[in-house]
């Protein structure tokens, strides 16, 4: 991966972005797409699309999602501690310990997720897995008044964690799910540079997946796509605990992955496929009986329907602060995704069957 690819990377991963609050994020893509964009919409939730080629037929989009799991602060106790909820779906047994980033209207305050000593367990409580309602987060502050002086309620939290590499190809981080999307998207848009695609292509950085989708509804409804391609990440099964009686036979570093099932439209399938073949680009594939698992379940019920396809990222220890996938299967995503658009054009048959 070329340095300018993986500086973009390293700073989506930084940017704080958590559901409701990912400003931080869509401004470093804004940034990195700009250059190739003919115009650049925001929409009223904070998703943000560049678009190239707006009179071209069909009009694609490429979508990944910029938000990331996160907390939430709810209740600050007498001794200063932060009580909180989550925002989108987490194990409470990877949070002890971790160091965590409160982001407040006076800057950002650092914090770690404390819990009861295990030395202090009593009987079967060390062989149980906590709750969210047992952990909080220290800030350092000695009283109520302290605390409420840097943090409100509401106030969003973060894991402080960055990009760092582990062997030759593979990196670690906190929110891969899904600024890998974010990046592949964007990344595919560079790689369309000033070419001049016959389709219009629309490069689309989604707020909110992880509490619903609404941002890619909202945002698909105004720009009215004829297709959409939805990029996140997927279980990989290449760890000592996982088999493919759980998931899918996928690996880490072994291509994208194409997803079959009911909402994925057939033609979409085939050309990806072609893309992959002409572009020697090897693939993996995996199966949803019903919901895609992305962004693509909400594109594809706007307005009339939108034909859609889902490309996924290899990914272990989803939705926690330390996810590792693979950068070959990164510039590979990106790569196929820019293939495929160049194949695009107004007699593309989109056909469901």
């Amino acid at each position: 991966m070329q340095a300018s690819s993986l500086s973009f990377l390293e700073k989506l991963l930084e940017s704080p972005g958590p559901s409701g609050s990912e400003g931080p994020v869509q401004s470093v893509f804004e940034a990195y797409v700009r250059p190739y964009a003919d115009e650049i919409i925001h929409s009223p939730h904070g998703s943000v699309a560049a678009i190239r080629n707006p009179k071209g037929k069909p009009r694609v989009i490429l979508t990944g999602h910029a938000d990331e799991i996160g907390l939430i602060v709810h209740h600050i106790d007498k001794d200063g501690f932060l009580f909180f909820r989550t925002i989108g779906g987490i194990d409470p047994v990877t949070l002890p310990a971790t160091r965590v980033e409160v982001h407040t209207q006076k800057g950002m305050i650092l914090g770690v997720i404390g819990r009861r000593p295990m030395h202090l367990l009593q009987g079967d409580e060390r062989n149980k897995v906590g709750k969210i309602q047992d952990l909080y987060i220290d800030i350092g502050a000695s009283t109520k008044s302290e605390a409420e002086k840097l943090v409100r309620a509401g106030d969003p939290v973060t894991f402080r964690r960055g990009l760092l590499k582990l062997g030759k190809q593979r990196v670690t981080s906190k929110a891969l799910d899904n600024r890998a999307g974010v990046f592949c998207a964007a990344e595919a848009f560079r790689l369309l540079g000033r070419t001049q695609p016959k389709a219009c292509v629309i490069a689309l950085s989604t707020v909110g997946e992880e509490i619903g989708g609404d941002g890619a509804f909202t945002a698909s409804f105004e720009l009215k796509p004829d297709l959409a391609i939805a990029v996140d990440v997927t279980f990989a099964i290449d760890q000592p605990d996982v088999t493919e009686k759980d998931t899918t036979n996928i690996h880490l570093g072994r291509g994208p992955v194409i997803q079959r099932g009911p909402r994925i439209n057939s033609s979409i399938s085939r050309l990806l496929e072609k893309a992959a073949a002409q572009g020697r680009i090897k693939l993996q594939f995996e199966v949803e009986g019903g919901r895609t698992g992305t962004d693509g379940d909400e594109i594809y019920k706007t307005r009339g329907g939108v034909p859609l396809g889902v490309v996924t990222v290899p990914c272990r220890y989803m939705h926690t602060p330390g996810e590792i996938v693979s950068l070959d299967d990164l510039e590979a995503i990106s790569k196929l995704l820019a293939a495929f658009v160049k194949g695009l054009g107004p007699r593309t048959s989109l056909s469901p069957f």
